[in-house]
């Protein structure tokens, strides 16, 4: 090994040179000073931008296409903070203008030269496939939630909705039998209080079925329009609003930005825990506590109802959503825990580790300033 060593600058450029991933580095200012034979396929060749800004050869973009610079530049971070970045994901452009979506690393290498005393590594990966398998996996474990979701709320409308509303039916059809139809010798016709107690009661079933159908509508037709944080206020204001249970929301959030399918994975569990409350808990108060960092995201929610069996739930498939929630946190690279005991309430506790190289890094404007 020390001959290979020892060969140095002629061997290890040729080792750069026809490495299968692009090799790119850059000065302090982020110019462009050295591109691989990969690199400059991909980019263009090195004469043409030697010295050139790397944004304006790569052109980064998240995946939402919002374009990586300023606060989002991440050499721009790795320079001013003499840190190394590995495997970040974002989409580049080549020179023929087709885009890719990339894994880069970034290493900070301190050198001693009269102009430079530091220099920037960029290693590029091509993992445009591994991206597209990635994307297929989550459409299809997303596709069977909703399936999954809508089957459990056909069930819940053919127990509640269908069954008041055969219920109510079947007494208007006695109440029309009773009024319209002549009476035998030995019936007696309803007198004004018996009518009034029985359609007072056909009219509460009706009123609970309309009810029952919104929030059923609600859940089918779920998008998230807004923030995390926002979606989760509102989510709790809703349930005071329908059910008079005391909600409190104690909302922690960095300012962190996260990819929009890892916060439409979160909202939809929030929905499913405040769902469960709503429907089975009979509780007087909620507490949500929710804290989000870059790359950490912990939730609890508590509440003071009747509680339940959890291994008992956990045997029973889907009963009261358990496995949906756990199953959607595992999704995301999370733990979900639930504890509850008949009578003293549940407790649910979920952490999320956001994998960084799936989201657009943006450091709190606290770490920046500094």
């Amino acid at each position: 090994m020390k001959s290979l060593f020892e060969s140095d600058q002629f061997l290890f450029k040729q080792m750069f040179d026809r490495a299968i991933d692009a090799y790119l580095v850059l000065t302090k200012e982020l110019q462009v000073a050295y591109m691989n034979d990969t690199a400059q396929a991909w980019f263009g060749h090195l004469d043409t931008w030697n010295n050139s800004f790397c944004g304006d050869i790569l052109h980064c973009q998240t995946e939402t296409g919002d374009a990586m610079s300023g606060t989002l530049c991440l050499g721009c971070i790795v320079r001013d903070l003499h840190i190394s970045l590995g495997d970040r994901q974002m989409v580049v452009t080549k020179k023929d203008g087709s885009t890719i979506f990339a894994s880069i690393s970034y290493s900070y290498i301190p050198v001693q030269d009269v102009d430079q005393d530091m220099c920037i590594l960029m290693s590029i990966r091509d993992v445009s496939v591994q991206k597209k398998w990635e994307n297929e996996r989550l459409v299809n474990e997303t596709l069977r939630f909703t399936l999954e979701e809508r089957e459990r709320i056909a069930r819940d409308l053919h127990d509640t909705v269908a069954q008041n509303l055969a219920y109510a039916t079947m007494q208007l059809k006695l109440l029309r039998k009773e009024q319209v139809l002549p009476h035998s010798a030995d019936s007696v016709a309803p007198t004004n209080h018996q009518l009034d107690h029985r359609l007072k009661e056909m009219t509460e079933i009706l009123d609970e079925s309309i009810k029952e159908l919104r929030n059923s509508l609600y859940d089918l037709t779920f998008s998230l329009d807004t923030n995390l944080m926002d979606f989760i206020r509102e989510a709790a204001n809703k349930l005071h609003a329908r059910t008079g249970i005391q909600v409190e929301t104690h909302l922690i959030d960095e300012g962190a930005a996260w990819s929009k399918q890892v916060d439409v994975q979160v909202a939809r569990i929030v929905q499913e825990i405040l769902t469960n409350i709503r429907k089975h808990a009979h509780a007087a108060h909620v507490d949500i506590h929710v804290e989000r960092t870059i790359n950490h995201l912990s939730i609890r929610i508590s509440d003071d109802g009747r509680g339940f069996d959890v291994d008992e739930a956990l045997e029973r498939k889907g009963h009261y959503g358990l496995h949906s929630i756990i199953e959607r946190c595992r999704l995301l690279g999370g733990e979900a825990a639930v504890e509850a005991r008949v009578d003293k309430g549940t407790v649910w506790r979920l952490s999320i580790i956001a994998d960084l190289s799936e989201i657009p890094l943006q450091l709190p404007s606290s770490l920046i300033e500094s």
